[in-house]
């Protein structure tokens, strides 16, 4: 602390005790927003397209080398979470799988 006529200065002397978050100062520039309005002018995002997509996607028929159909898309991707899992290899895909309740009876 620093001394000032032999007084030691306090950067507190003066203060008084504020609750946290409730200084004056620290609501100086809080401005509400309107009504109707948020802090994201863009809104929540939309994610509808995108799924309609990936849900047309996943619905096409895969071909292996001899033109032979081997599954959907979202079966291939599903057969490959399970046989991740079978393998050991990664806990995640076995995570996965029971965060999303495929393993319960």
């Amino acid at each position: 602390m620093e001394k000032l006529n032999n007084k030691p200065i306090d950067s507190r002397d003066g203060d008084e005790t504020y609750e946290k978050g409730h200084h004056p100062n620290s609501k100086a520039n809080l401005v509400p927003f309107e009504r109707g309005l948020s802090g994201n002018p863009l809104g929540k995002p939309n994610h509808a397209k995108l799924t309609r997509m990936l849900k047309d996607i996943g619905g096409e028929v895969v071909l292996d080398y001899h033109g032979k159909p081997k599954g959907t898309r979202k079966e291939l991707v599903l057969k490959t979470i399970y046989d991740k899992a079978i393998q050991g290899h990664n806990i995640k895909y076995i995570q996965l799988l029971i965060w999303l309740g495929v393993l319960d009876d």
